[in-house]
């Protein structure tokens, strides 16, 4: 009598592992309910800037991007070497070709000075 309903149990316990099993295949077989959404892209097509200033000089740096579609970003002008932000817009950018002037101020002192544009 043990042994049956050792047995029982045994076959049971292995019918409830199946069963999930077969759950788990026919969820993850069906297509995602929902989709991921496509973020926009945007992409600095040129950076363009005096190649050389003295100290203390106003300049100007102009950065053209490409988005893919319109929404809400920043653009920025940092320091490589530090990581600060000299100049930053935050704009809501249509799609298409977009051109963006920031107006700086060189170091006081003679240096070697590399900036980034970040979108």
């Amino acid at each position: 009598m043990a042994d049956r309903l050792f047995l029982h149990e045994h076959w049971k316990a292995k019918l409830s592992i199946l069963s999930i099993l077969l759950l788990l295949l026919a969820f993850s077989s069906r297509p995602a309910a929902t989709t991921l959404e496509q973020l926009p892209v945007a992409k600095i097509a040129s950076v363009e800037s005096p190649p050389e200033i003295s100290p203390g000089e106003k300049f100007t740096v102009v950065v053209t991007v490409n988005y893919s579609e319109s929404y809400s970003t920043d653009i920025a002008i940092l320091d490589s070497a530090t990581g600060y932000v000299l100049d930053s817009k935050g704009l809501i950018i249509p799609a298409g070709r977009n051109v963006f002037s920031f107006s700086l101020t060189g170091p006081e002192r003679p240096a070697v000075w590399t900036l980034l544009a970040s979108v």
